[in-house]
């Protein structure tokens, strides 16, 4: 299937639009007990840790990174939105969590050296990615031989492929279809469990 820009351009000014109320649902969530054990599955990751050069793609309100953060990580924090960005700062600042580099751009097209990075996480990013395939070929340039890429989504897609199966326009205005070939790698994880 062919997607056109503009799915990124609907996505873009959906994402801006959205950033102060996003990130007040992050913030609840990173204050309960689930972003605790969000924060600790992280810490107790083996890629995390001082030293380790850690990517968050497409870090919308600062969620991962306040995770990785957290963990020692130096931090790198990508989105294509600039209000996205500006409450990401905001919330590591809150926590007292300096240091974190911030940076737009469009994770097709990553503006980093190969083999800049030992870890790439991201969270409920991909299902709104225009070429998932182009973003996972720019994950592999930047990672350093031997990094890790971990990539938290949900399945928020399959009522999308559903409709545009069907010949429905997708009832989210930022969902994108993906081959389900790209996820017959994946390995289910529930951060949740302690």
């Amino acid at each position: 299937m062919t997607i056109d820009n503009t799915v990124t351009e609907r996505s873009h000014g959906y994402w801006s639009g959205r950033a102060p109320e996003y990130s007040e649902l992050h913030e609840r969530e990173m204050n309960s007990m689930r972003g605790d054990s969000f924060i600790k599955w992280v810490a107790s990751l083996p890629q995390t840790g001082a030293g380790v050069q850690a990517l968050d793609l497409g870090c919308g309100s600062g969620f991962v990174s306040i995770c990785l953060a957290s963990a020692g990580c130096t931090v790198t924090s990508v989105d294509f939105s600039a209000e996205m960005l500006e409450q990401a700062r905001s919330n590591l600042e809150a926590r007292g969590l300096n240091g974190v580099t911030f940076k737009q751009m469009d994770v097709h097209n990553l503006e980093f050296a190969e083999n800049t990075f030992d870890l790439v996480m991201t969270r409920n990013v991909t299902w709104i990615l225009k070429d998932l395939e182009q973003v996972y070929a720019e994950v592999l340039r930047v990672l350093k031989p031997g990094g890790t890429l971990i990539n938290l989504d949900g399945d928020f897609g399959r009522s999308t492929v559903k409709r545009v199966q069907a010949g429905i326009e997708p009832t989210h205005p930022t969902h994108n279809p993906h081959p389900s070939v790209l996820c017959k790698h994946c390995e289910p994880v529930d951060p949740y469990v302690t």
